[in-house]
């Protein structure tokens, strides 16, 4: 499975896992983890994101899903996981209760998104820039013209009997 797969008893230490969840935490084997806690992995900010999210849910009776946060591995590099989680019956934990947890990298995922928003936020400013330049050249070519018809007046060339001044675009102009 591309998931790792995980059960964590209720204070959220790991009891078992497949070995794809072992690997997403640094482990060459998943029975590594049985007996670490949950906080060993997240930073105290994400800890209280997830619990403030995903427990809440899970005491309900309820399936929490798509809750992504930043973990950090043995190595000392971080991946970003996008966390499901539902309250399970097991024999082995204490209170016969637990949780299974299935754990999805989403790290590049997340970058990509993030590069994303920084490109959108870069080309609207672009674009905010480009319609202040153009608003301002087209007040410019308004003024111009609004002197030209003036001084056109002042001339007299539009008195009776002149032939009036017409400004219109050429084809293939703005």
């Amino acid at each position: 499975s591309p998931d790792g797969i995980g059960i964590l008893d209720r204070r959220g230490r790991f009891v078992t896992g497949n070995e794809r969840f072992g690997w997403m935490h640094s482990c060459a084997r998943v029975e590594e983890l049985v007996g670490q806690s949950i906080r060993d992995f997240v930073t105290p900010q994400e800890l209280s994101k997830l619990l403030g999210t995903v427990l809440p849910i899970l005491q309900s009776g309820a399936a929490a899903h798509g809750v992504e946060a930043e973990i950090h591995l043995r190595d000392g590099s971080s991946m970003i996981d996008d966390y499901s989680a539902a309250s399970i019956a097991w024999s082995e934990a204490p209170d016969d209760e637990a949780y299974i947890v299935s754990v999805r990298d989403v790290t590049e995922r997340r970058q990509l998104l993030d590069a994303l928003q920084v490109a959108r936020e870069h080309l609207e400013a672009r674009v905010q820039q480009r319609t202040y330049t153009l608003e301002a050249e087209i007040g410019e070519r308004r003024a111009a013209e609004a002197t030209a018809v003036k001084r056109a007046r002042a001339a007299g060339l539009n008195a009776p009997g002149a032939h009036p001044i017409r400004l219109t675009a050429r084809p293939g102009r703005a």
